[in-house]
């Protein structure tokens, strides 16, 4: 299975993001493409909202999972309390905890708070 690797900054993203191709773009439209050819690929709305809504949900349930590692809670920590982006600069945090929480209709300071006061026991 072919793979394309969706760019991103790592130090904001804890998880490599994976997308088959074969499920963007079928194996018979490729086909057609002379090697010459770069390959253009186009993200519905919904697409990039249930993206951002899988970070959030899948660093949400790594912080209470047991047996994930203290190292990668930590992380997970510092990705949630990085400090409030202006909203003219959210294109360069596109997947930031602060835009995962928009998109997700959740008041990130809110969530940042209540994780911050939980955060000694999350990362026992």
């Amino acid at each position: 299975m072919r793979e394309f690797q969706i760019g991103f900054n790592p130090s904001q993203l804890l998880l490599p993001l994976y997308v088959p191709l074969d499920i963007i773009v079928p194996e018979e439209l490729s086909a057609n493409k002379s090697q010459d050819e770069e390959e253009v690929f186009y993200w519905s709305e919904q697409a990039i909202k249930d993206l951002h809504i899988g970070i959030l949900e899948n660093a949400l349930n790594d912080l209470k999972n047991p047996r994930v590692s203290v190292k990668v809670k930590r992380e997970i920590l510092e990705w949630i309390n990085v400090p409030t982006v202006p909203f003219r600069y959210a294109y360069k945090y596109a997947f930031s905890f602060q835009l995962c929480c928009q998109v997700a209709g959740l008041d990130h300071e809110q969530m940042q708070t209540c994780l911050e006061e939980r955060s000694k026991y999350i990362l026992t």
